[in-house]
């Protein structure tokens, strides 16, 4: 198997962890500065757009190890 997630639970959990606070630090600076009515910040569509194509890998990776 080529994923190093498959077998490895901790790898996933600090995956899946890591992924949530990038969530929240995303979902937080968008709102922070949209409530503002600032100017968001050069760097932050690039990496909601890195986010959301990551979210589909980490989705598959989810799925696969969830009970059935």
């Amino acid at each position: 198997n080529t994923n190093p997630l498959a077998d490895n639970p901790a790898a996933r959990k600090a995956v899946y962890s890591l992924f949530w606070v990038v969530s929240l630090v995303l979902g937080a600076v968008g709102a922070g500065y949209g409530a503002a009515d600032a100017g968001i910040p050069s760097w932050y569509a690039p990496a909601a757009a890195v986010y959301a194509f990551l979210a589909a890998a980490v989705g598959v990776q989810a799925s696969k190890n969830t009970a059935k």
